[in-house]
């Protein structure tokens, strides 16, 4: 989405303006595009070119985008080829930055939003299943085909919730996002997934995996060949999936929080907790509770943590 509107944004400004290196990042995931006239460094030496009859012509033109707002911002410089560096565009504060510019305009553009979590309509506070199961996993899988990382607590798993969501599954392996899973160590409900684990260790079973690609695997998941052991390993194997083991202290007391926070790319998160493991029971038949408790992006130079 964000590819697209440079895209779209550096059409606009030709013939006349054309961009000036890439896109620049700056702090607080503001994006900078520079924009340099075609005869600038010409006209600037007859400053009276820049006032012909078709009105001023400005040496160059910066952009700012702002993926939270989806909002697009258009500067010029207060001294005519005077631009901001590189370096101060990506490490300086907005307040300090705009000192060197003047705002011309600002637009809302709606396709910021497209693929983000800000995106999903009608989502719903709290779901109770299995009465609402349906709109539950609907919600999810629109979550999961947002997000970039999935931050999860359970005190049990299994594989079965992975084939559940296999295909909204693909686009957090497209975009090279993260399943970050926190569970007891004793959560695994399912003994094959700890044979499926356990055979990672084994050089002669990962070689039969060597070759496979990426983009095997992405086919795998749409046309839904792979068992749900096979999908845990392959995750695992390629990175996608991190799992980590809590034991407490407590004798037989289970680490038993149940959290979840999915996040784009956009740093837009999503929070929910309740009585549901990472299970295919709980995300079928049992009887649970989830509440989804934030959808908000972070304040300026402020974090998100779980």
């Amino acid at each position: 989405m964000l590819e697209n509107v440079i895209a779209e944004l550096t059409r606009k400004q030709r013939p006349y303006y054309l961009p000036q290196g890439s896109p620049i990042k700056g702090i607080d995931s503001q994006y900078w595009l520079i924009f340099k006239h075609l005869e600038a460094d010409t006209l600037l030496k007859n400053i009276v070119s820049f006032f012909a009859l078709g009105g001023k012509k400005d040496t160059h033109r910066l952009i700012r985008i702002d993926p939270q707002e989806a909002k697009v911002y258009t500067y010029i410089p207060n001294k005519q080829g005077n631009v901001p560096s590189t370096a101060l565009l990506r490490t300086a504060n907005l307040n300090i930055i705009e000192k060197f510019l003047k705002r011309e305009s600002v637009a809302k553009e709606p396709a910021l939003l497209e693929g983000s979590l800000r995106a999903i309509k009608a989502l719903k506070r709290r779901y109770n299943l299995p009465e609402e199961l349906e709109k539950y996993n609907k919600a999810i899988a629109q979550m999961l085909d947002r997000s970039i990382t999935y931050r999860r607590s359970t005190a049990y798993f299994d594989s079965g919730i992975l084939k559940l969501y296999e295909e909204p599954l693909q686009n957090i392996v497209q975009t090279d996002g993260k399943i970050l899973l926190l569970m007891d160590w004793q959560g695994f409900t399912k003994k094959t997934d700890i044979a499926e684990l356990e055979k990672l260790h084994d050089p002669t079973y990962l070689a039969q995996f060597a070759q496979r690609t990426l983009q095997e695997f992405l086919q795998g998941l749409e046309d839904k060949i792979f068992s749900h052991t096979e999908i845990l390993a392959e995750l695992v194997r390629l990175g996608f999936l991190q799992i980590k083991l809590i034991k407490m202290e407590q004798g037989r007391a289970i680490y038993h929080k149940k959290t979840g926070i999915l996040s784009d790319s956009l740093d837009n998160h999503i929070l929910h907790e309740g009585s549901d493991n990472f299970t295919r029971a709980a995300h079928s038949r049992n009887a649970e509770s989830v509440t989804f408790l934030v959808i908000a992006q972070p304040r300026r130079n402020q974090g998100f943590s779980l």
